[in-house]
């Protein structure tokens, strides 16, 4: 059985999106031959060997959720949660992760550590088809100045994060001038020139709150229009345990923002599969169709090494930057990539990856790694 932690009911009034996502995981859990339960971290941390859920049953053509209570033995468990649900089972989410490393019980997608432990793994060697961009760690605002020295153009990151949330756009002006530029910075917008002791100040303010680093920006290419452009992939492990692309997304930044993410402001179009506006994109860009076949190359890469550290590992958004000299850039990974940017047939795609992925794991139990 593949079990299904989440933040409420497949199908939950007013979510469209989510039920339709999870009757595709139950169509493919049953041509897997799995049962699949959908449950709560709550549900799932009573303490009895029987989980109360939702079972999905599919009856006369039509997807039928069932409340009942099934057994764990031989299961695996998914962790479908989305980040409001994080925030509304904390605790409960906390022990249910406790819970399934002292049972050993089968589990995928762990949560990725902080994003320079990710980074750090994945500086230990070239990366074929690309690299990443220059990184400092736990940075000061002594490092950021210093940085700047050597990089006109840097980012502020928070080693925890999503959507463009509290990072930073700093540019160097003149040896003791610099613009500082965040569109969601601690709930504030910021569009300011500073000289060093004011910078300073600002990176020792966002450290109280956050750990951070500092990366070397990449200068992206542009839309006939400005606008910044990158690609999210989203790999994911199937059946045979491999990984594989299931998704391309064009990320297209706001007319003069920095960002690309599509929550703050961006828009995204579908590149998956050969289509007019596929063509389109990419001859805006004067970017062969091989570029999104290497930049996919790439982001499988860096899903490779990290199920080395992480060999439960099975679902990734990988942010894949291309710069104006062509150079392919990794500068994101996220181990719980969004579903709202995929189409209907990825998210299709995305979960008969999961379904198989699950049947994998149960045929080849390995213990979790957290």
């Amino acid at each position: 059985m593949l079990i299904a932690v989440t933040g409420g009911p497949p199908d939950m009034a007013g979510r469209l999106r989510r039920k339709f996502t999870f009757e595709q995981l139950g169509k493919y859990c049953e041509q897997y031959e799995l049962g699949l339960l959908v449950t709560t971290p709550a549900y799932y941390n009573t303490p009895t060997s029987r989980i109360a859920g939702w079972q999905y049953k599919a009856q006369q053509g039509k997807s039928v959720w069932q409340k009942t209570k099934v057994r764990t033995e031989n299961a695996v468990v998914y962790d479908a949660m989305y980040l409001e649900d994080l925030k509304t089972y904390k605790r409960a989410y906390k022990q249910l992760r406790r819970n399934l490393e002292r049972f050993k019980t089968p589990y995928f997608n762990p949560v990725l550590p902080a994003k320079d432990a990710v980074y750090r793994v994945l500086e230990q060697a070239p990366l074929r088809y690309g690299r990443l961009p220059a990184t400092l760690y736990n940075v000061t605002g002594a490092d950021v100045l210093r940085m700047l020295q050597e990089s006109p153009r840097i980012w502020l990151k928070p080693t925890f994060g999503s959507g463009g949330r509290n990072m930073a756009f700093i540019e160097r002006l003149s040896p003791r001038r610099y613009r500082v530029a965040a569109d969601r910075f601690f709930g504030k917008r910021v569009r300011q020139e500073m000289d060093s002791i004011e910078l300073r100040a600002f990176v020792h303010a966002a450290r109280k709150q956050r750990n951070y680093m500092a990366q070397e920006h990449v200068s992206l290419l542009k839309t006939p229009e400005g606008r910044k452009v990158d690609f999210r992939y989203t790999v994911q492990r199937a059946e045979t345990g491999k990984w594989d692309v299931v998704a391309v997304t064009g990320r297209f930044g706001a007319l003069g923002s920095e960002l690309t993410n599509f929550h703050a402001g961006g828009e995204v179009k579908s590149l998956t599969f050969e289509s007019e506006e596929r063509k389109a994109v990419l001859e805006s860009l004067q970017l062969p169709e091989s570029s999104l076949f290497h930049a996919g190359n790439l982001a499988l890469t860096v899903a490779q090494r990290l199920e080395q550290v992480h060999p439960t590992l099975g679902v990734l958004g990988i942010d894949v930057g291309i710069a104006q000299d062509k150079t392919q850039y990794v500068y994101d990974c996220n181990g719980r990539p969004g579903r709202d940017i995929l189409t209907n047939a990825e998210v299709d795609a995305a979960m008969k990856s999961v379904a198989g992925f699950g049947k994998f794991l149960l045929l080849h139990h390995r213990a979790p790694v957290f």
